[in-house]
């Protein structure tokens, strides 16, 4: 019995052979199987390999796809100045000396002269207030702010701030958004206080946009180019 099953393995061990030197064919590995499925035509050519990044040029191409800051957006100014004359409010509220406001403002913002601008015929920006700015300590007082937080607004138009900077200087603006009279539309008033040259230069814009739109950007593109003059005969010049 153990003859015929031996003599019977060697039989098919030479018959096994036989088959794989008739098909000219070798086993290959599963690693190999693997291989052949991932390969791509002669035609196509393989991605380039390149050394592993070191953190830092890693964190370098992060940055570069990273989208850039946004810069302004690109308002058409009026080339002709404003002059805005207005007192200056100093602590307490008496007040003092006259100063001229100075700046450009964009293109179909049309000037009374005085104190207000307007787009078409309807007032889009007015400067109530000049503040002389504390001599230490943050630019924007509780005098300052304090028209704008009294008791008497409703809850649902309670005023929200931003803190902002603009060049360099300290900008701070305060949100108000009510409704508009026999109607559901909401329309806001945005308080901004501009901190330059010594002053805190106090200028409302009115619109039915929230802070961020266009009329905002219109507004921070002429504060831009805003000064502060105590005479006319300077700020002429």
């Amino acid at each position: 019995m153990k003859k015929t099953g031996i003599a019977a393995l060697c039989s098919c061990a030479v018959l096994f052979a036989l088959l794989f030197s008739a098909c000219g064919k070798t086993p290959s590995s599963s690693g190999g199987q693997g291989n052949s499925v991932l390969a791509q035509d002669a035609s196509d050519p393989l991605p380039a390999l390149s050394a592993p990044e070191s953190p830092a040029a890693s964190a370098s191409a992060a940055s570069a796809q990273e989208p850039a800051e946004s810069a302004p957006p690109q308002i058409a100014l009026s080339t002709s100045p404003s002059f805005v004359s207005l007192p200056v409010t100093e602590a307490g509220g008496a007040e003092g000396e006259k100063a001229l406001v100075v700046l450009h403002v964009p293109e179909g913002w049309s000037f009374d002269q005085y104190t207000t601008f307007s787009r078409g015929e309807i007032k889009i920006a007015e400067f109530p207030r000049l503040w002389r700015a504390p001599e230490e300590g943050p630019p924007f007082s509780t005098e300052m702010m304090a028209p704008y937080q009294s008791d008497g607004m409703s809850p649902e138009d309670a005023v929200t701030a931003d803190d902002l900077e603009l060049d360099g200087n300290r900008l701070r603006v305060l949100h108000l958004k009510t409704w508009m009279a026999g109607s559901d539309d909401i329309w806001y008033l945005h308080c901004a206080f501009y901190a330059a040259d010594g002053y805190v230069v106090e200028v409302h814009l009115y619109t039915v946009q929230a802070w961020g739109d266009t009329d905002s950007e219109e507004l921070l593109a002429a504060l831009r180019t805003l000064e502060v003059h105590t005479s006319e005969e300077n700020a002429g010049a």
